[in-house]
């Protein structure tokens, strides 16, 4: 159960990082040209949507496997 979880961790960090990649992208591409703000507020923004959580779920899957390694590998 617990490898289970940190597997499931370890995708969602990854799939957060892709989302924020491509959201900023996005940002540049259709917002920035028009907007009054500078681009590093658009960055700042999705960092904070998405790298802050993501970095949050891979140090709790980091932790998860370590925890399933000190157990000897059970669960």
């Amino acid at each position: 159960m617990k490898k289970t979880c940190y597997v499931l961790l370890f995708v969602l960090a990854a799939v957060m990082g892709v989302c924020f990649a491509v959201l900023c992208l996005t940002d540049y591409l259709h917002l920035y040209p028009f907007g009054s703000a500078p681009f590093y507020v658009y960055v700042l923004m999705r960092g904070l949507e998405f790298l802050l959580p993501a970095l949050l779920f891979l140090a709790q899957a980091l932790w998860l496997r370590k925890a399933v390694k000190r157990e000897g590998g059970q669960g």
